[in-house]
């Protein structure tokens, strides 16, 4: 397996940030020009001593960082691109142009996808498996904060010689945790189920989008998204100066908060990234992000389709029989219920019990 190229990354993440980027340039020796309205000073939110204090956007202008109690970063389930222009008041004009961009984009990618289906689906079995793993993270983080703000209250109803009592348990434990720790040098930490899965498969598919810039299927003509250059570039020609500004700057923000952490990750782990090292792996992901909505999309499509018009797909017997537990009295409701992964597994055998003329048939309907 080839490992994507490192500029391929930068060429994605110079479509992500294109408007940012122009807003920075130097028009000569004298830097930049304080007062042009794509260039204004950025102004870095003060860091607070309390965790609990960097909740939330920083204050006085809109962000689409949000992190949990304990601090870590709450991903988006859209693309940044797209959920900055969620915070904007855009014009009823700019939001159709806006829509019909992000409209092409999807379409962009579930054209893809759909061209290359048997060759991504282990691709999308392993992210379905990481979704289900970082919803169980999220349910974890809201659970403890809710524990965490009921012990807290518990806490500052509690009586000083309490508090004395368990300061000096956990001077105690803490002597003692420094002691082992000491003698059996820095602990390493449990494999979560995200980090037990090799990133091979992200690397694979960034590699596939750039070996078929271009596929002829049928007749038709089908270009890998990547050659685009990005939703956020595409978008900053449909803004307006100060829309393009404000998007760019959110997702920049989003972007840089979200590779700073990686690093800090990292580097808890003993294994410390570098910036150029985290911004790579932060565009996989994301670019990862990307498909994984396209092959969901996909699959949810195949599923009212296949309920439509199974009829048509002239199924002998056979396939009848092994595709009634899998696909039940209705697929698309089938998986409805199904867990991420289970979503995947379910599409994938499905089309595998498909012949490739079945096949055919079923992408043509949809």
């Amino acid at each position: 397996m080839n490992h994507p190229r490192f500029p391929a990354h930068l060429t994605v993440l110079a479509g992500l940030l294109a408007a940012a980027t122009l807003a920075h340039a130097q028009p000569g020796t004298g830097g930049p020009q304080r007062d042009n309205p794509l260039n204004p000073p950025i102004m870095q939110p003060t860091p607070s001593p309390n965790p609990l204090a960097r909740v939330g956007a920083p204050t006085g202008r809109t962000s689409l960082v949000e992190r949990h109690w304990a601090g870590k970063i709450k991903r988006l389930a859209a693309s940044p691109a797209s959920a900055a222009l969620g915070k904007l008041p855009l014009s009823a004009v700019t939001a159709a142009a806006v829509t019909s961009i992000q409209q092409s984009e999807s379409s962009s990618w579930d054209t893809w996808v759909r061209a290359n289906l048997a060759q991504v689906m282990g691709t999308a079995e392993d992210l379905a498996a990481q979704q289900e793993a970082l919803q169980q993270t999220d349910a974890t983080a809201t659970a403890r904060e809710k524990e965490y703000q009921e012990a807290k209250a518990t806490a500052d109803a509690k009586a000083a010689a309490n508090d004395k009592v368990e300061a000096e348990g956990k001077a105690k434990r803490e002597a003692k945790d420094a002691a082992k720790q000491s003698a059996e040098g820095p602990p390493k930490p449990a494999p979560s189920k995200v980090e037990a899965k090799p990133p091979s498969t992200l690397e694979a598919l960034s590699a596939l989008l750039d070996e078929t810039p271009k596929q002829t299927v049928d007749g038709q003509t089908i270009e890998s998204p990547r050659t685009k250059g990005g939703l956020a570039g595409q978008l900053t020609g449909a803004l307006a100066p100060d829309e393009a500004l404000a998007m760019n700057e959110m997702v920049r923000e989003y972007f840089d908060t979200c590779v700073a952490e990686r690093i800090a990750d990292s580097k808890a782990s003993g294994k410390e990234m570098t910036v150029a090292e985290a911004t790579s792996r932060e565009l996989l992901e994301s670019m990862g992000a990307e498909f994984k909505r396209s092959f969901d999309r996909t699959a949810d499509q195949a599923a009212k389709m296949y309920d439509r018009s199974s009829a048509k797909l002239g199924l002998t017997s056979a396939q009848s029989n092994e595709l009634l537990p899998i696909t039940g009295a209705s697929f698309e409701k089938s998986l409805q219920k199904a867990t991420p992964t289970e979503r995947v597994r379910m599409f994938s055998k499905m089309y595998q019990l498909l012949t490739p003329e079945q096949r055919e048939t079923l992408l043509k309907q949809m």
